[in-house]
């Protein structure tokens, strides 16, 4: 019985957390266009970059720049 009532929570939260990522991703796809660029470093790297810019071109938008080694989801 225990094992029955912990496997229908974990179902049920998993569900939650996956429907979260779901409207996150709707959201980005929504208000921004996705661009992927290869930046040339100084010792001739080329480093992975993706940049999301704004749909909206009625208003100037500050610059965001972050730079992390790691993935980015949900984006």
């Amino acid at each position: 019985m225990r094992q029955f009532t912990f496997l229908t929570i974990l179902f049920f939260y998993s569900r939650i957390f996956a429907s979260g990522m779901d409207a996150d991703s709707l959201y980005l796809n929504e208000h921004y266009d996705k661009a992927e660029y290869q930046i040339p470093m100084r010792d001739g790297v080329k480093l992975y970059t993706i940049v999301y810019s704004p749909k909206d071109h009625s208003v100037k938008y500050p610059v965001l720049y972050y730079r992390t080694p790691y993935n980015i989801s949900p984006y």
